[in-house]
């Protein structure tokens, strides 16, 4: 590796403006990203939208205990032979004519008791509210490890890049040194066209890695919801990976790691609530078998007027006279309703069990992310200690090889399968730590540790 890091940053310089061109924006950091695609996302926007609407059912839950209240008008034409009073006369005459009748009414219920369906409808809400702001959270969270993928991704692909640049870079210097042997005979003419076949091939890889990074970081950007302008291009900061500590002594358990995720995961909090909910819906569907008390009251007027008859009395004196108030108590006992209520208090109880295994199949499933999470973290740990020690027999091998070369005492495919095998512990390399990099932010999400690079 030391002998690659001199070439490094003249490979970049040199490759990089093709694959980078346009006008450049500060680059993203990974908490940038992150916040943004939270802000931005659409599943988030249509949780929050699920909690404005348990919002509103809580309301309307707990609004059950107040009384309502209702007012009515009403106006009545009669046509016809009617019966009334000539106070004149007084008579009772028939008239031919048309009435005129307006009345008033107000109302107004509350329900004292209905088997308390309504308390356990409102708690049944609570809990609802909070199951929808819990998944709110846990939506929030999966999206932040997405990102990180997504992030990681870019990461990745570039430090790949980087690898082939140093191959591209190391071939042509071949070819230089080919051309020189060439010329003073210690060489054959068909080295030096072996040289410029790996050139080529080595500037399609470097091609072909170029386009791996615009894509790694368009899936990025689609993820982000992001648009960029044309005159602009999105890139992200680029933190240091090669830092990370690669030890499986640092490795928690499985199964303490899951024993923190279910204390603290919002997925997990999320189906508690639903859980708990669904036993409140029991307790309320229950209540349908229990009888229904309510208070009710009301007051009622009218008036009314006859076309063409003498005596009709004044607006005031009807008022005065016709007005009525009632007040009464009124219990509803259930009696049969077609089993109705057996059935939903069935339905409610198979909604408990329902509930029951998809709380017990989240936790099944979480420990299965943590136990392969795990699994291919110490998998990655062994892999890259591995890659260690081929990348320094590699570079040895490389060296000694490009000695011999110099002195015309290897040929250029011995060389090029030499420089082969360097790039490929290097990619393997690079492969095994972002690996590692990414199922052990998994393991952090999880004890609910941030995510940070």
């Amino acid at each position: 590796m030391r002998i690659l890091k001199a070439t490094c940053t003249l490979a970049l310089a040199i490759a990089l403006p093709g694959v980078f061109a346009g006008a450049q924006q500060r680059p993203w950091t990974l908490r940038e990203c992150i916040d943004y695609a939270i802000e931005n996302n659409i599943q988030v926007k249509q949780y929050e939208v699920s909690v404005e609407e348990s919002e509103i059912n809580l309301r309307n839950a707990r609004s059950s205990r107040l009384p309502n209240l209702s007012a009515g008008i009403g106006q009545n034409f009669s046509f016809g032979r009617f019966l009334y009073e000539d106070v004149d006369e007084e008579v009772n005459k028939y008239i031919n004519s048309q009435t005129s009748q307006s009345s008033l009414s107000v109302s107004t219920q509350v329900t004292l008791y209905q088997g308390g369906a309504i308390t356990n409808n409102i708690k049944a809400g609570r809990l609802d509210l909070r199951a929808e702001i819990a998944g709110l959270e846990s939506v929030r969270e999966n999206i932040e490890l997405q990102v990180t993928s997504y992030f990681l991704e870019v990461l990745y692909r570039k430090e790949l890049l980087n690898v082939y640049l140093q191959e591209l870079e190391l071939s042509r210097q071949q070819l230089e040194r080919a051309e020189i042997l060439v010329e003073t005979g210690m060489s054959p003419r068909t080295e030096l066209l072996e040289t410029r076949s790996q050139v080529a091939r080595n500037t399609v890889r470097v091609t072909n890695a170029e386009g791996d990074v615009e894509t790694a970081l368009l899936d990025l950007q689609q993820a982000l919801n992001l648009a960029v302008s044309v005159d602009s291009r999105f890139d992200i900061a680029e933190p240091r990976t090669e830092d990370v500590p690669v030890d499986s002594n640092l490795l928690a358990d499985p199964y303490s790691v899951y024993q923190q995720a279910i204390a603290i995961k919002p997925h997990i909090r999320e189906q508690e609530y639903r859980l708990e909910s669904s036993l409140f819906r029991v307790r309320a569907a229950r209540g349908g078998l229990f009888p229904s008390i309510s208070l009710g009251a009301s007051y009622g007027n009218s008036f009314s007027y006859i076309f063409g008859a003498n005596g009709n009395a004044s607006f005031i004196n009807q008022i005065k006279e016709r007005g009525s108030e009632s007040v009464g108590i009124n219990i509803s006992i259930p009696i049969y309703n077609r089993g109705t209520t057996r059935n939903n208090i069935r339905l409610a109880q198979l909604n408990v069990r329902s509930r029951e295994l998809y709380l017990e199949n989240t936790k099944l499933s979480i420990y299965k992310d943590i136990q392969q999470a795990h699994r291919s973290l110490l998998n990655a740990i062994t892999e890259h200690a591995a890659t260690e020690i081929a990348v320094e027999a590699s570079e040895e091998s490389y060296r000694l090889t490009e000695e011999s070369f110099s002195l015309g005492r290897a040929t250029a495919i011995e060389l090029a399968e030499s420089r082969s095998n360097l790039i490929g512990s290097l990619s393997d390399r690079v492969r095994a730590r972002y690996e590692y990099v990414f199922r052990s932010k998994i393991i952090d999400f999880y004890k609910g540790v941030p995510i940070s690079l």
